[in-house]
Parts: C-alpha cells; structure tokens; sequence
C-alpha cells in the first residue's frame, strides 16, 4: 500500500508538466488600451437631515453634470477608471436648495475613493461642505457613502447646517471620446 503513494505523486507531477507548457498560439480576447471620453453624470443621493423640530428625515436630491473620465481597459483586469467634473445637486421641495459641485474620484477593483467640494445655496443663504466618498463601482456605475464636513457659514444655513451622512447612485453615460491610446 505504500508504494501507492510514491506512484501516484509521481504521475501527479508528469501530468502537472505537460499540462503547463505554454501555447503560444493564444492570443487575448482584446488589446488593452486607455480611453479619455466626456460623459453625462446623472443620479441622485440620500441626505441624513433634520428640520427646524431637530427632527430627522431623508433628503432626495438628483443630480446632473459633465465629467472628464480616463478609463484604462485590460483583457484579464477589471477597468480602472478617474473622473473630475462639475455637476449640480437639486432637492425639490418647499425650499429647493442647489449644490454645485466640484467631484473626483477613482475606481479600481470595484472600490471607489472620492471627494467633493459642494457649495450649497437657496439664493439667499449658502454654506460650502466637503464630502469624502467610500464605495463600490462597476463602470459606468458607482453606489458610495459620504459624510458632508461642515466649513464656512454652516450655522447660517439652517437646512443644510446637520446634513451630514449622505448614500450616492450614480452614472456615466459617454458623450464624446476625446482620445483612445493602445
């Protein structure tokens, strides 16, 4: 019984090697290359917020704007992508209150780290808010959980003084590709 396992080890390591030789042959399904495009961002987002009762509620805001995008595209890797641009942020309501916004991020491996600077305003009061952004992305896809971190002239805002934990969907739609290398 023991001369068995010798034996099929062996056979083990005979089938591994003629199983590993190279084809050279192959060729990949596509070539890599890395693409500059302008795209439509489009999507919405969740506020944490409360109202002048301290009490809680979500606000909905949509949002719209253009985006420059450097996507690198491989065979055997999934995308990653950096994107930069300005958007406007609108939430409807009694008040309708804008932001408008400066936003980047990038994706690898389906992870997404982003920051914005937004300036939100109901033309009469405003505040700037900076929100860093953690998530998950698939391109042209992103769903990321930010935090608004109050700066300059929150206290005179009162609806968007506690707007604080804020979920973001959002989509890249290409408009034009500016430039595509190998």
């Amino acid at each position: 019984m023991r001369p068995l396992i010798p034996t099929i080890l062996i056979l083990l390591l005979i089938t591994s090697y003629c199983y590993s030789q190279s084809d050279t042959s192959w060729t990949p399904p596509f070539k890599s290359y890395k693409e500059t495009a302008m795209k439509l961002l489009i999507g919405g987002n969740l506020q944490q917020a409360e109202d002048e009762n301290q009490m809680e509620f979500t606000r909905k805001f949509f949002e719209i704007g253009i985006h420059k995008t450097v996507t690198a595209y491989d065979w055997h890797h999934p995308s990653a992508m950096w994107t930069h641009g300005l958007s406007v942020e609108v939430s409807p309501g009694d008040k309708t209150i804008l932001g408008f916004k400066y936003g980047a991020w990038g994706e690898f491996w389906l992870f997404v780290l982003g920051l914005n600077g937004i300036y939100y305003t109901d033309f009469e009061k405003g505040n700037f808010k900076i929100r860093p952004e953690l998530g998950i992305g698939a391109h042209p896809f992103k769903l990321t959980f930010g935090y608004n971190i109050p700066t300059i002239q929150n206290s005179k805002f009162k609806e968007m003084q506690k707007s604080n934990l804020q979920i973001t969907l959002n989509i890249l739609l290409k408009l034009k590709t500016l430039k595509r290398e190998k």
